[in-house]
């Protein structure tokens, strides 16, 4: 059987930890009677025994080049390898092609409340307004779709008039080898933690501004790590030239390692005012760490962290909240819960791929 891995999209981020996960899995576990071809674009793989990668740059060239491809030249690579089936990791199927498809869903911008402005970001604005459409089509004729979270399938099911069974939640395997638990004695100053990137949408602006309040209250007392340097791009130099005029106590500590991330989780309090998400790690990471989490209020929030007892939630268009939520911290009014959250059910044991790889042999 010769399965066709689509995911042209693949650039950076989650999107190729995603492909390289499934990759890795799909080489693992070599299985005799299926063929893989991973069709992608600038994505570097290994071809191994069953596993064939075909490579198309160009696609990345513009809008343009990615639509004609999806549109001419990917029904034609269907048929010249004989295609039996395709599982699509990119959000949006293959176009004008009669083989089964799978679909992976992981891209919340059409699904969020917040609408962006062309103005304000025209990629963020351009997937909740022209790609959402592809995604949605994608979405009512694939043959079932995978998503993530529950949040993510209601979604669905609110945006679109299709059966509820083609909708198939499959939490992301996260395997957390983190022995490292919070500890609650800080000494005199509170540090928080935001790993994330830069990203108009992780909101970091929240965070300097409940810095802004803390000063104005005559609270110095507490530190703020982000993993950004202020040099990443725009938005990360904007937020470098706010911190360093507001005078706020907030650290940009740049790119750090997975298991400089876990070890932080023990020694910190974790910050998440990001509002765009699908399935945050962070938020999982730190539960299972037991620490404290200050999380925006959003979907994808409450449904992971669940009745976590030592987290708090708060708007994060709402500053304030925020600003309240760091205080009660750093004045020592926090009733922390002491548990052992490692086998929480918001962790998913099982093999997420080999899961996804059985809907495949189903379809």
């Amino acid at each position: 059987m010769n399965i066709l891995v689509y995911d042209i999209a693949a650039e950076n981020s989650g999107a190729v930890t995603i492909l390289n996960d499934f990759y890795d899995n799909v080489k693992r576990n070599e299985d005799e009677k299926i063929r893989w071809i991973f069709l992608l674009s600038i994505i570097d793989l290994e071809e191994t025994g069953n596993i064939q990668v075909l490579k198309f740059p160009w696609i990345k060239k513009s809008w343009f080049h990615r639509l004609f491809f999806d549109y001419f030249i990917a029904p034609i690579i269907v048929k010249k390898y004989n295609i039996d089936k395709i599982f699509s990791l990119q959000n949006t199927l293959v176009p004008l092609v009669k083989e089964k498809q799978l679909l992976y869903l992981h891209q919340s911008l059409p699904f969020v409340k917040y609408k962006f402005k062309v103005t304000e970001n025209f990629r963020f604005w351009m997937y909740q307004n022209v790609v959402s459409k592809f995604i949605f089509k994608s979405i009512v004729s694939s043959e079932a779709t995978v998503v993530q979270t529950k949040w993510m399938k209601e979604a669905c099911l609110d945006n679109l008039q299709i059966d509820e069974g083609k909708i198939v939640v499959v939490p992301p395997y996260i395997e957390i080898k983190n022995e490292l638990k919070f500890k609650q004695n800080f000494g005199n100053k509170k540090i928080f933690f935001y790993p994330a990137t830069a990203n108009s949408y992780k909101n970091h602006i929240a965070i300097i501004e409940a810095c802004k309040e803390l000063n104005k209250r005559g609270i110095f007392d507490y530190k703020v790590l982000l993993t950004i340097s202020g040099l990443e791009n725009k938005y990360a130099a904007q937020l470098r030239k706010n911190i360093e005029n507001s005078n706020v106590n907030i650290e940009l500590i740049g790119f750090i390692t997975r298991e400089e991330v876990l070890k932080l989780y023990s020694e910190t309090i974790l910050l998440f005012p990001s509002y765009v998400e699908s399935h945050p790690m962070p938020l999982k990471e730190a539960q299972v760490s037991g620490s404290i989490i200050l999380a925006s209020n959003c979907s994808f929030s409450t449904e992971i962290l669940g009745d976590y007892p030592n987290s708090v939630f708060f708007d994060p268009f709402a500053h304030q909240e925020l600003f309240e939520a760091m205080k009660i911290i750093i004045e020592d009014r926090f009733e922390y819960v002491e548990a052992n959250y490692k086998n929480t059910n918001h962790v998913n044991t099982r093999n997420t791929w080999d899961e996804i790889i059985g809907i495949i042999d189903k379809l």
